[in-house]
């Protein structure tokens, strides 16, 4: 791709925007175009440790990617408010 216009990364963004509404978890390395065209669809991939999980539940697995990671995952006692900080 020789450009990259506002018009583009528009289209980009609500893509991702998209996929917020059902996944906190999206890191960079997460999202991939599914083809080379200006015109291909956005990706978001890596669901490997994604689980539902209760709101009145505390979490005591640490997982995660470490530049990403809470620092209160990292002590064994999160919620799914963790993710958004990642």
């Amino acid at each position: 791709m020789k450009r990259f216009n506002e018009q583009l990364g528009s289209t980009y963004l609500q893509q991702i925007l998209s996929a917020v509404a059902y996944s906190h978890d999206l890191k960079p390395e997460n999202q991939l175009l599914k083809n080379p065209s200006p015109k291909a669809l956005l990706k978001v991939i890596d669901f490997g440790t994604s689980s539902k999980v209760d709101p009145e539940s505390q979490l005591h697995k640490v997982l995660g990617t470490p530049y990403y990671i809470a620092p209160k995952v990292l002590s064994g006692e999160s919620n799914e408010k963790c993710d958004i900080w990642s």
